[in-house]
């Protein structure tokens, strides 16, 4: 079979045939008609292209015959698919809704139209296939050729359960890649379940002002039916809503007084309720009172009749009355009730009393309990008694309390208990004045605010209070103290004139202050002690104080201003006069003369000795040896500043001289040490200054011990004897580099300082140097070599225990030794004594000093032969003992390799190394340094031609880089 318009391969396999083959159609159409396969295996293949209705007939395959085999031939039907043109129920819209009353019955028809073969239908609800009796299925011809039309009934009877359900027909057929499909939706209409309403029970009670939800729920019904919320008979919510198969309104409210015995109903209908659907419930609400008003007399007094009136509006249940009068139940009130119109009850009640002898209002309270709720709400009501005041009292002033001039003070005078409230009037000294009045229930208060005046000092302050149920007013007063300082203050001196050494009596009188002033004296800033004299009466009760200072005059009073302060302490103000000394007084030197003047040899030096006086001029005179200096000389030779002169004169003048109370010396010397005196003198007489004028000059070293030699373990006394003013112990000193002075013991005294070197040993052996510095002129210093006596010892070094030479050469062995005293060295081989002098022309041994206990000692050998070569003995030798050193001569050899390699500075781009040269073999060593960088495994060279250097500074490196260095000798 084949679908029209598609393809179409019809396939014949022939075995063991060895002829050509035709296949061939019934009705072949050339052009659509295709032979395919593999010929020689004897496939042969028709294939038809793009089929049509036409095409649905018999193929034969056709073989013809072989030698010896009968003609073959095949036959083959090709079916032509023809797919439904369309599905559909009849009378039906596509995906149509279909309403129906409950118990209705209703036909569906299926009509598949135009396939080949018919079409097979299957019907389905909600998804599901269903097998219905009812069906009757009719096949029909179609208007086109060789295509059938099919058409299938199903008879339905609908109840509520079918409500929303799809019914469907599929139409299937080898055509269709899948099934096609017509339905339609079903809607069975039925009367909604009655109401149902919950939130409320019959005869519950609740409480005005609680929250109640009452909800009404109807279940089922289609269309949708309306729930709808009445309140007796009127209309208050219909915010239905459906949840799941019910139609729900809730309806939430506040319960109140009016919803007592009012009716809810619920309705609910839709379009198949001949009658709405109802149910109702009825509301019992108990609510407290509304409200409580207690009504009566304003006022009264005290023995009179009165009569108050309390009424409770609307309360469910009645509200029960109680009355309460100052705190006190009065239980003998009349009480009715009546009904109210929203159901509920209004309760009336009276009482009956005399108003009782009281000193105040008096409080009436009535109580309405509705006792179902436990609520109670209360009314009190103020009958006014009339009284008279009480006596007032004062706030904002203690009696006795000072106040500070010119601040404000309020005073207040509150009266309380007065009914009507009191009348309040102020008074100053029996004047009335103006008041700031104020008042509230039964408390009457006037403020009166004052500006403090000295003059309010002492003042009476007067507050009366009265009012109509008072005989007579009620009075309270104070006397006001203010605070004032004193405005003036004024010194006087006695005597007129003043002298030192006699007494001056200051006195100082302040002004009127309240409190008393206290006087207080400063000379500048320093607090000085006066004498209270007198106190006494003054001006709106303030008080003038006297206060006297006694001076023992000095000199250093003249000038001096002295202040006399009055402070009042309790305002913390004051006012100061000052007054100005002026003593009369003999010569005071401006600063006190020293007794000793440091002038430098050879230096210049000035002295200023001004005296002060009064009165003035002051005469001045300068002495030495009772002479008087002579005046300066503009053009003064100096002389030699070391020269003895026992006189000041001479041709050039003096080198000393004074001018007033100036004392100038120029170019001073040695001689001119010693005692100067100055007296300087007024009309009030002379004061005398005596100065010492002592001359520095520079440290010289006058002996030393130049040379001290001891024995090891014995002690070493070094001497240095100086001269120089000033010298001191701390400006003599002992020095040595990289020594430990802490084995020594250091004396000095007379100028002499002494070093002595405890214990010594060949480590002392050196030259100390004592050094003298009085920071005058040059520093002195003179060397002392001190040499502990030791047996030498020979330096053991790798570069000096073995030598070369070649052959025919001259051969050098070195040796060298430190001891004291003399060393001397001599060269054996074998045993045989080789520096004797017995071979002048083969051997010879010279020895010298290098240093103060250092010796050096080189063996020659010349003209080297083969047996020259072996092992040499040197011996260094004094008179306390000999050590020997064995030095190996050797044919010359490869040098060896530096001892050591260090950094001995950097730049920005080059390194200066130092080395230390191993034994050079005999010959003259050449060095090679190499070098890279850290990052880099390739180095550089740089050879060192220059014979004995073992420094060398390697240039051009870049700034920031680390470097590797290694060396080597050839």
């Amino acid at each position: 079979m084949a679908a029209i318009f598609r393809r179409w391969l019809a396939e014949c396999n022939l075995e063991n045939i060895c002829r050509v083959v035709k296949l061939q159609p019934h009705d072949p159409g050339l052009p659509r008609y295709e032979m395919v396969g593999d010929g020689i295996n004897g496939e042969h293949h028709l294939k038809i292209h793009n089929t049509t209705l036409h095409d649905d007939a018999d193929y034969q395959c056709q073989v013809g015959p072989a030698d010896g085999h009968d003609p073959l031939r095949a036959t083959g039907h090709l079916t032509v698919l023809l797919a439904p043109t369309s599905i559909e129920l009849l009378g039906r819209g596509r995906e149509e809704v279909i309403e129906v009353n409950e118990g209705e019955e209703i036909t569906l028809e299926c009509q598949v139209e135009d396939a080949k073969p018919v079409a097979m239908v299957r019907w389905y609800k909600n998804n599901e296939e269903i097998h219905l009796d009812s069906r009757v299925d009719v096949e029909k011809e179609s208007s086109q050729r060789r295509r059938h039309t099919l058409v299938s009934k199903v008879t339905l009877r609908l109840t509520p359960a079918d409500d929303g359900s799809h019914y469907a027909c599929h139409a299937e057929h080898p055509a269709l890649s899948q099934p096609i499909a017509a339905s339609v939706k079903i809607s069975v209409l039925y009367p909604p379940g009655p109401p149902m309403i919950t939130g409320y029970t019959a005869g519950e009670t609740i409480r005005a002002g609680e929250e109640r939800t009452l909800s009404c729920r109807s279940r089922g019904g289609n269309p949708r039916p309306r729930v709808v919320w009445y309140r007796n008979n009127e209309i208050i919510d219909t915010t239905d809503r459906p949840i799941g198969a019910e139609s729900v309104n809730e309806y939430k409210f506040i319960v109140d007084s009016a919803d007592n015995g009012a009716v809810f109903t619920c309705e609910v209908r839709n379009k198949l309720t001949e009658k709405p659907l109802l149910a109702s419930v009825k509301l019992e609400v108990q609510f407290p009172p509304d409200k409580v008003v207690v009504s009566g007399p304003t006022q009264s007094r005290v023995g009179e009749n009165v009569t108050l009136t309390c009424v409770v509006e609307n309360s469910n249940p009645p509200a029960e009355v109680s009355w309460v009068v100052d705190g006190q139940p009065r239980p003998e009130a009349t009480t009715r009730r009546e009904r109210a119109g929203p159901g509920g009850w209004h309760t009336v009640s009276r009482l009956e009393l005399s108003v009782p002898a009281v000193d105040r209002d008096m409080m009436f309270t009535c109580h309405a309990t509705n006792q179902a709720l436990g609520e109670t709400k209360v009314d009190t009501y103020m009958l006014s008694v009339l009284r008279p005041p009480l006596p007032p009292v004062l706030h904002g002033y203690s009696e006795g309390s000072g106040i500070r001039v010119g601040s404000q003070q309020r005073i207040t005078c509150v009266s309380r208990g007065g009914n009507p409230p009191a009348h309040l009037q102020w008074y100053r000294d029996g004047q009335k004045i103006p008041s700031r009045k104020h008042s509230i229930d039964d408390v009457s208060s006037a403020e009166i605010e004052i500006v403090a005046e000295p003059q309010d000092n002492g003042a009476q302050y007067r507050c009366e209070a009265h009012n109509s149920a008072a005989s007579s007013p009620v009075s309270v007063s104070t006397t006001l103290v203010v605070f004032f300082p004193p405005e003036t203050v004024k010194i006087s001196q006695s005597p007129r004139r003043l002298s030192a050494g006699s007494q001056a009596i200051l006195t100082c009188e302040s002004g009127p202050s309240n409190p008393a002033a206290t006087i207080t004296w400063f000379r500048g800033d320093y607090r000085m002690a006066g004498r209270l004299q007198e106190t006494s009466s003054s001006l709106n009760g303030g008080t003038r104080v006297t206060n006297v200072l006694a001076l023992n005059l000095t000199a250093a009073d003249d000038g001096l201003t002295y202040s006399c302060q009055a402070k009042n302490t309790a305002l913390q103000k004051d006012v100061t006069q000052s007054v100005t000394l002026h003593v009369n007084y003999a010569p005071t030197f401006l600063s006190e003369p020293p007794d000793v003047v440091d002038v430098v040899v050879g230096e210049s030096e000035e002295l200023n000795l001004t005296a002060r006086a009064n009165p003035g001029p002051v005469i001045y005179t300068w002495t030495r040896h009772g002479l008087p200096l002579p005046d300066p000389v503009i053009d003064d030779s100096w002389r030699d500043t070391y020269a003895q002169h026992p006189d000041m004169g001479g041709a050039g003048g003096s080198r000393v001289s004074a001018e007033g109370p100036l004392l100038y010396i120029r170019g001073v010397t040695v001689d001119d040490a010693g005692d100067y005196e100055l007296e300087a003198t007024n009309q009030e007489g002379a004061t005398v200054a005596k100065v010492y004028l002592n001359v520095q000059y520079p440290p010289t070293i006058k002996y030393t011990s130049e040379m001290v030699t001891v024995s090891e373990g014995q002690d070493a006394h070094l001497e240095c004897a100086a001269d120089g003013n000033p010298l001191t112990e701390a400006m003599m000193a002992w020095r040595r580099d990289d020594y430990d002075f802490t084995k020594t013991e250091q004396i000095f005294g007379g100028k002499k300082a002494t070093l002595t070197v405890l214990r010594a040993n060949r480590n002392d052996t050196g030259v100390f140097t004592c050094e003298v510095n009085n920071s005058i002129g040059k520093v002195a210093t003179a060397n002392i070599t001190l040499v502990v006596k030791t047996k030498p010892v020979v330096e053991r070094s790798q570069l000096l225990d073995r030598a070369a030479a070649e052959k025919g050469k001259r051969g050098e062995l070195r040796c060298l030794a430190e001891g004291a005293p003399d060393v001397s060295f001599s060269w054996k081989r074998d045993g045989l004594l080789l520096s004797n002098g017995a071979r002048p022309d083969k051997y010879e041994n010279e020895t010298v000093r290098t240093g103060l206990v250092s010796w050096a000692s080189t063996f020659y050998i010349r003209n080297v032969h083969e047996d020259d070569y072996g092992r040499y003995e040197c011996i260094a030798e004094n008179e306390l003992g000999a050590s020997t050193f064995t030095v190996r001569f050797i044919k010359p050899t490869r040098p060896d390799p530096p001892l050591s390699l260090k950094v001995v500075n950097t730049t920005h781009d080059t390194v200066t190394l130092a080395w230390k040269p191993g034994f050079d073999g005999g010959k003259t060593q050449y060095f090679r340094l190499r070098y890279r960088t850290k990052d880099s495994t390739s180095y550089q060279y740089l050879d060192v031609y220059e014979a004995g250097v073992s420094i060398y500074t390697v240039t051009d490196l870049s700034l920031n880089t680390e470097y590797y260095f290694s060396i080597m000798s050839h």
